[in-house]
């Protein structure tokens, strides 16, 4: 029931339905934008080095910032990277879109593994994590699907890519906004600073 539950649980299932069926016809959506097979193992290995480095830089600014503001930034680098894509002509173009793609896919790993004991506490953690677990889950299988459909239905990736980029575009200014519970610390519902009854999802 908790608003914040769904914001973090539909982002990160957001970012893992895209990753996962971009990724299965990565190869197929770069000889649509005209590079061949070098580029395609160059960005491989490109973004496997920035998601550790989004990593880092997530728990970095985590410490420093919060939760809310690091799902925001990665949300956006994601959206970025997404409207980004049926435009990239050249190397340098693919490197762009592969530095928002991965360093927002980092971050947002590390908000996935962080977010729900802080936001919610450790008491029911178990229960509420592997939740937001299942929905990335159907996320990434669902993504294996729409992308190739996208395909079929229009003869392009384009469209999947600018629906998908307006979605976590709204995603990202949601969780901005977003007010978070204060975390429960026993069997009873907590209280918000403002003595509204916190419930659990």
């Amino acid at each position: 029931a908790e608003p914040a539950f769904w914001a973090f649980a539909l982002a990160t299932s957001m970012y893992g339905l895209v990753s996962s069926g971009v990724q299965l016809f990565n190869q197929d959506i770069l000889k649509e934008q005209g590079f061949g097979v070098p580029e395609y193992y160059r960005l491989m290995s490109l973004s496997a080095g920035l998601g550790l480095a989004g990593n880092f830089l997530g728990g970095f600014l985590a410490q420093r910032f919060g939760l809310r503001q690091v799902m925001t930034l990665s949300m956006t680098l994601l959206a970025a990277a997404l409207f980004w894509m049926p435009h990239t002509k050249t190397n340098i173009d693919l490197v762009g879109y592969a530095v928002g793609m991965s360093l927002g896919g980092g971050m947002m790993t590390v908000v996935f593994f962080t977010a729900f004991g802080k936001v919610f506490g450790r008491l029911h953690l178990g229960q509420i994590q592997g939740i937001a677990q299942m929905l990335t889950v159907f996320a990434s299988a669902a993504g294996q699907k729409l992308v190739p459909y996208c395909n079929s239905q229009w003869h392009s990736y384009r469209p999947f890519f600018y629906a998908s980029g307006a979605v976590v575009l709204a995603m990202g200014i949601w969780t901005l906004l977003l007010r978070l519970p204060t975390p429960m610390v026993s069997g009873t519902d907590a209280e918000s600073p403002t003595g509204d009854s916190v419930a659990k999802p």
